[in-house]
């Protein structure tokens, strides 16, 4: 038995649920103080203990009152995820279990895959970008794509208590980095894709790569890693990985292969055999990726090709991905790309598919990798005949300053609109284009919070659109 849950246990205190955030603790939780990369957990101790913490856990001493017990932990990581596998009755360890990494394309993979799974009859639960919820209920919205360890395990216990057969992550690259998921135990791990985000966290793309590498690190030799055939980060991902391999991609050299008849139709193959011919509604190369790899884990579960079929012809809904609302008879797509990867990929597509005039509207996050912002700018202008730019998710920025830092990458600035109120840039493009036109809105998709200097706002781009 680990030593804390021994220690624990001889202190004979009742306790209710483990919490890492202070502001959250409740009556009779033990709070367990995490160093982290901008704070440290032990500065937030005496606000726990006021909040009624019991009993706090922590990486190295701290004075508290003598009513409070202290537990000091040699590795507050490891015994993190041993106290919330006792307190919570270990969850995961009945539960098959997939996990999505990747820079684009988790959160897609994630609804396909449910949608596959439902026509199954699997009962389902998902953690991810969008929110947190089991077979049709939402749990929350809006919270960490991947949860520290406390709420991934309590979240597996209402999956273990709903009888959830198959649990899907989306595994973050701060989330890996952080821990959070080492010691769940994971039957399927897929890799999407690898371009620039999060450096402003890792700092280079190597250390990037290394945070979605320990996913692969931990799988175990029953476990199968689900991989695209020609990506090249291949090796290295597989380097300490003892999971067996499914691979997939549009060449004879991938294992599950889909070869498109059509920009809406795919046939697919197992080691180049035919098995079956799925049609779907989704636009662009990148999204056939990510039908493939939900196809290839779907391989692995031995979901029927029948079933398959049906989830896709009852038209896969993802929120924020390319998501279509006709207004004013112009077709609007909302999406949630915000990486120069997802967004001239998703540019590229509509600008080929759109029969007139292509708009977007876009902005850039604050406080975060300041130089994707002008290839961003550069990719709007290679891909689009209107370019409007607004307020994204600004945080501590001015977003006049985070437009300036973007129009770096434009050439033709005379001709970019400059409108800093979203809710007025997306009318302005709606009035400005014409009958048959696309409008792309890009880099918020399902979000409904804005940040600015702290304090978050409601604002949605599907309300705007809806209000308008």
């Amino acid at each position: 038995m680990n030593n804390i849950i021994k220690d624990l246990k001889k202190l004979n205190i009742k306790y209710k649920n483990i919490c890492i955030d202070s502001r959250k603790v409740k009556a009779g939780d033990i709070f367990v103080a995490l160093p982290g990369k901008q704070s440290d957990g032990i500065l937030y101790v005496d606000q726990a203990i006021q909040n009624g913490a019991s009993i706090i856990i922590s990486h190295a001493f701290t004075p508290t009152p003598s009513n409070i017990p202290l537990l000091v932990s040699k590795d507050i990581h490891t015994d993190l995820h041993a106290l919330c596998r006792w307190i919570y009755n270990d969850p995961w360890e009945k539960i098959q279990t997939v996990a999505i990494t990747g820079t684009n394309g988790k959160t897609s993979i994630s609804y396909i895959l449910e949608s596959i799974a439902k026509a199954n009859r699997y009962a389902t639960g998902v953690i991810g970008t969008v929110n947190y919820r089991f077979r049709d209920t939402v749990i929350a919205k809006e919270q960490y794509t991947t949860p520290p360890p406390p709420d991934i395990y309590q979240l597996g216990q209402i999956f273990k208590n709903e009888k959830v057969d198959l649990s899907i992550i989306e595994a973050s690259s701060q989330g890996l980095d952080q821990g959070r998921l080492d010691h769940i135990p994971i039957q399927i791990a897929i890799f999407t894709n690898l371009t620039r985000e999060h450096l402003d966290y890792h700092q280079s793309m190597e250390k990037y790569l290394h945070a979605k590498k320990k996913l692969f690190d931990q799988l175990s030799p029953k476990s199968f890693a689900v991989i695209e055939e020609n990506t090249p980060y291949f090796q290295e991902l597989l380097q300490d990985c003892s999971a067996k391999v499914l691979t997939y991609g549009f060449s004879e050299k991938a294992d599950i292969q889909g070869v498109p008849k059509d920009k809406q139709c795919m046939d697919i193959f197992y080691s180049n055999k035919y098995l079956y011919t799925i049609d779907h509604h989704f636009l662009g190369d990148y999204n056939l990726n990510n039908i493939l790899a939900s196809l290839a884990t779907s391989h692995i579960l031995g979901f029927m090709p029948s079933n398959i079929q049906k989830a896709f012809r009852e038209r896969i809904v993802i929120p924020g991905r390319l998501e279509h609302i006709e207004v004013n008879k112009r077709n609007v797509f909302i999406d949630y790309a915000h990486t120069p990867d997802a967004f001239e990929k998703t540019l590229k597509t509509l600008h080929e598919d759109c029969p007139q005039e292509m708009w977007t509207v876009f902005g850039c996050g604050g406080n975060r990798d300041i130089g994707k912002r002008s290839q961003m700018g550069k990719i709007a202008e290679n891909h689009s005949d209107h370019i409007i730019l607004t307020s994204d998710n600004p945080r501590h920025e001015k977003p006049l300053e985070i437009i300036k830092d973007i129009l770096k990458g434009i050439d033709k600035k005379e001709s970019i609109h400059i409108i800093e109120e979203r809710e007025k840039a997306i009318s302005t493009a709606l009035k400005l284009s014409s009958e048959g036109d696309y409008v792309l809105i890009a880099g918020r998709g399902h979000e409904t919070s804005q940040e600015i200097s702290g304090v978050k706002y409601f604002l949605s781009d599907r309300h705007i659109l809806k209000n308008l």
